[in-house]
């Protein structure tokens, strides 16, 4: 149903990447989480990163995400 809405909803660059719904919070609870926004880098399964922050200027996220992403 996630990857559904966002193959609806957003730039097809963005499509291809899993997406997920955690409609009971089990997700939320698990990893802690007491609001939004968070951005989780996870690699085959694992949880390599998160950013758990309102950010200023979000574009200086830009050169550590695509740096992660790309390798």
């Amino acid at each position: 149903m996630a990857q559904a809405y966002v193959q609806k909803k957003l730039p097809v660059e963005v499509t291809a990447i899993p997406w997920y719904a955690d409609a009971q919070g089990e997700a939320w609870k698990a990893l802690g989480l007491k609001g939004t926004p968070v951005i989780i880098g996870i690699c085959k399964g694992r949880m390599e990163w998160m950013i758990r922050a309102l950010l200023k200027d979000p574009a200086t996220l830009t050169p550590g995400i695509r740096t992660w992403v790309e390798s």
